[in-house]
């Protein structure tokens, strides 16, 4: 029997149906992948591939990795990390680096910094390869830094070490979101540089934690450029959830970026701007796209004032 896993943005199977689309199980987890909800339409059928698509002994009630088993209801490994040598500052038993919410684990012993477009799934791997596949799941590389975000605090690494930790405004950062990695490398094997040195008139820059579908859509959109002829290798953004911007912006709930210069370029009615507004397009999870080249809302023409010196897209 052919059967279909649906699942989270973790991978996690949510919902298990067959080829004709019936629901025969239904999955909801707590945060370190302890089984919430569990409703089966069939006492024949449990799905064996559950928390972050990874296979539980229903014996046992350990989830297998690869490298070791992990124990839900402890929250943790039943033995150490592999690579623990490596990263003396957390706990070898620890599980995500204790943030089970946007970061999984593929194989029980994490090393180098790869995303998932489609779900914002980010770990880290040992390896500077462009694109990693694991469990069929491709990821891309994001670079050697990546910053996570949690009740008023961002951590920073650097490699595999957290080389900051600092106190940011909660106003800002939306908890849950991610934030745009420093560093991406798009299908062609161009690495993307991105700058948020850009202040605006509220005294902020663009580094602040937004939603998961923001930040994958703005990496696919410039994926799609370069894909389609572009040589972006640097953008600058100027807001996220900062800026000045009217009481319905979606900038303030984390859906929505403003792109002030592509490759060190001024944004205007340039051949890159365009060519990046029309990979946006291509998008189909790009609701507002409206620069000097074009100004589309949901696919079709918008007129809205302004936006000649940068582009601003948001999503659904």
């Amino acid at each position: 029997m052919k059967i279909h896993y649906h699942s989270d943005h973790l991978g996690s199977a949510s919902f298990v149906t067959d080829i004709g689309g019936y629901v025969m199980q239904h999955l909801q987890y707590l945060p370190y992948g302890e089984l919430f909800i569990s409703q089966r339409n069939s006492e024949k059928f449990d799905s064996r591939y559950k928390f972050t698509a990874k296979e539980l002994d229903n014996e046992t009630s350990y989830t297998y990795f690869g490298a070791r088993y992990y124990d839900s209801e402890l929250s943790g490994w039943l033995s150490i990390d592999p690579m623990s040598d490596k990263r003396s500052w957390v706990s070898p038993y620890s599980y995500c680096q204790w943030n089970p919410l946007i970061l999984v684990d593929p194989s029980g012993m994490l090393d180098d910094w790869y995303r998932d477009d489609e779900t914002g799934a980010t770990f880290w791997h040992e390896g500077s390869e462009n694109f990693i596949e694991k469990d069929g799941v491709r990821y891309r590389n994001i670079g050697e830094t990546h910053s996570s975000y949690s009740n008023g605090k961002r951590i920073d690494y650097k490699q595999n070490n957290v080389v900051n930790i600092v106190d940011v405004d909660p106003n800002l950062n939306l908890e849950g979101g991610q934030y745009i990695p420093q560093q991406f490398t798009t299908d062609n094997g161009q690495k993307v540089n991105v700058d948020f040195s850009y202040i605006t008139k509220d005294g902020n820059n663009a580094y602040n934690a937004i939603s998961i579908e923001a930040v994958s859509q703005f990496i696919m959109g410039i994926n799609e450029a370069n894909n389609t002829g572009s040589d972006i290798n640097k953008i600058g953004i100027s807001a996220t959830t900062n800026g000045e911007h009217s009481s319905s912006s979606r900038h303030y709930i984390g859906k929505a970026i403003d792109i002030c210069t592509i490759n060190n370029q001024q944004v205007g009615e340039s051949i890159e701007t365009c060519n990046l507004q029309n990979a946006m397009n291509n998008i189909n999870k790009i609701r507002e796209n409206f620069g000097p080249c074009i100004k589309t809302k949901n696919g079709k023409d918008w007129y809205v004032p302004g936006h000649n010196n940068h582009i601003h897209i948001s999503v659904n």
